[in-house]
């Protein structure tokens, strides 16, 4: 299957270069394998709590500051120049298991008190950051940090320095990150801009073509059907390579079909250089695909460049850059999404409607997760029941779903009453088939639906809730999304329309004769973390002002 699936992306039509641009002769791809010594093996990341509990506040024992600015032990130590985590590896997240997951707060287990750090705010709990941060820390051990867990943020960590003196800034931490990735040829996963860097153009360009559609910027051994992983030396060069021991499709293995890589920012990237090297190549700058280096700033992103003003190309297709990318950013729908920050200070009163709930981990014997006191349940639309008849003249033409894509909603808790599901969205189900209940109308929907409630495992283990008419339409949920709010106009995407556009589908469908009355609900407890491949970058502005490190 895993060769499968990689056989059927490599199948994709995929141009790195700018038609014209003349590359050198093919290299061997010949990798310098090492011969290493087993590693230590990494930890799965576990949350440390059940996401489902409402956990406030998660007490830990707190060690003593350490002299000199040194760090304290996390439970990845492992993490070495020879020993590199495979995530770190990945260019583009995936589904992301704790979208919406609220984070608790970090309580000292010997005093009861909340942890405070450097900005005085309380710190917030994650089972993988150690309480006080080493101020030489490496940029591999940052990116990892940042990647196990999508609400990390770069804050969380600045408040856990051992401040030694000057307290370091954001772009000191951010430019090791930027070091560490440029060593490996990995983009940001979240950039903080919204247009491609130039940092992320001469990266992509370092990749193949293979290792884009697989989502890696591991060397792809084709012949072995592997992944080979870098071992750096003096994190500055590469020195060799080691087989992964992971399957050839590990970093599009939790995708559903078909597979969104490469995605939304990747597509942009390749696309605005490609428009540099067309752009080169008109000017007489060479066709060599690093020949766009040779523009003038004023022929570059003005983005790149503060003092460049935003000029059209008349030798191109009469656009300016900015305006190029815009084009491509409305034409291109997005691939992930990225969490909302609360941050800091403590929890709102009110969590999230739906977290994308992981499944947890056993509590360790060090942690103690205190439950968050029961919370009003959002309110029901006072229109939930006359859906079908309000908007069914602003839908789309009448369609005929298949039985495996019906509507579907995410319950973050089954036993919550009143609690409002979350509309969700896995990128290749038809949004108008999603409806959202509450779920204390167990098997009631839209008009005339029969609707059972299912426990359904993604393809990395976690598990979801979901209110769904068979079991094979359960199983087509892959991830949920936060909805867009209870706005009803039309293509907002807020959970009136969606529950009033899928109210008319699925009363459709169900008159088609399709739908099959009794599919039961089972249940499967077992659960567990699994770690997510989201970051949030915040780095990469040029012309930024950076401190020596």
């Amino acid at each position: 299957m895993a060769l499968q699936r990689a056989h059927i992306q490599l199948a994709k039509h995929l141009d790195i270069n700018a038609p014209g641009t003349v590359q050198g002769p093919p290299s061997s791809q010949s990798h310098h394998l090492l011969n290493l010594s087993s590693q230590q093996s990494f930890p799965t990341y576990a949350l440390g709590y059940d996401p489902l509990d409402d956990v406030e506040e998660m007490q830990q024992p707190i060690p003593a500051r350490p002299a000199n600015g040194q760090g304290t032990e996390h439970p990845f130590d492992m993490l070495s120049e020879t020993n590199l985590h495979p995530i770190l590896f990945r260019i583009e997240p995936g589904p992301d298991p704790f979208q919406g997951v609220p984070v608790p707060l970090l309580v000292d287990q010997q005093t009861g008190l909340i942890e405070h750090g450097n900005s005085g705010q309380p710190l917030r709990y994650f089972s993988h950051l150690p309480r006080w941060v080493a101020t030489d820390v490496a940029g591999m051990i940052l990116e990892l940090w940042i990647r196990l867990d999508s609400r990390v943020q770069m804050s969380d960590i600045l408040d856990r320095v051992n401040v030694n003196g000057k307290m370091p800034r954001p772009n000191t931490l951010n430019m090791r990150r930027i070091r560490f990735r440029e060593i490996i040829n990995v983009p940001a996963m979240y950039p903080g801009r919204s247009m491609p860097t130039a940092n992320e153009v001469q990266l992509i360009g370092n990749l193949t073509r293979e290792q884009i559609l697989l989502n890696t910027s591991m060397a792809v051994d084709l012949q072995g059907n592997r992944l080979l992983r870098p071992c750096l030396v003096n994190n500055k060069t590469v020195a060799g390579y080691v087989d992964s021991g992971l399957s050839i499709d590990f970093f599009i293995a939790d995708f559903g079909l078909p597979i969104p890589i490469p995605g939304r920012r990747t597509i942009v990237t390749l696309e605005l250089r490609k428009r540099l090297q067309q752009l080169a190549r008109r000017r007489g700058l060479g066709n060599r695909p690093a020949d766009y280096n040779k523009l003038s700033k004023d022929l570059l992103p003005s983005w790149w460049n503060k003092s460049v003003a935003v000029t059209p190309m008349p030798d191109l297709d009469g656009k300016s850059h900015d305006e190029f990318v815009a084009d491509l950013l409305d034409r291109l729908a997005p691939t992930t999404t990225r969490n909302r920050v609360r941050r800091p200070g403590m929890m709102s009163s009110a969590s999230p409607a739906g977290p994308a709930a992981p499944a947890s981990a056993p509590v360790s014997a060090t942690t103690i997760p205190v439950a968050r006191s029961a919370l009003p349940a959002p309110p029901l639309p006072s229109h939930a029941g006359a859906a079908t008849q309000s908007t069914s003249s602003q839908l789309p033409p009448s369609t005929t779903p298949s039985a495996l894509r019906n509507a579907a909603a995410f319950f973050p808790r089954p036993s919550q009453t009143g609690a409002m599901g979350v509309t969700t969205n896995s990128n290749f189900i038809d949004p108008r088939l999603l409806v959202s209940l509450p779920t204390r109308t167990k098997l009631t929907g839209a008009p005339l639906a029969g609707v059972g409630q299912f426990q359904v495992a993604t393809p990395t283990g976690t598990s979801y809730y979901v209110e769904a008419a068979t079991q094979g339409a359960a199983a087509q949920v892959a991830r949920p999304g936060i909805d867009q709010g209870d706005r009803s106009d039309q293509g907002a995407g807020g959970l009136r329309e969606e529950e009033e556009r899928a109210a008319w589908i699925l009363s459709e469908y169900i008159a088609s004769g399709q739908f099959e009355e009794g599919a039961g609900a089972g249940h499967d407890d077992t659960e567990e973390d699994q770690g997510a491949d989201n970051d949030n970058d915040n780095d990469n502005d040029n012309n930024a002002e950076l401190e020596d490190e």
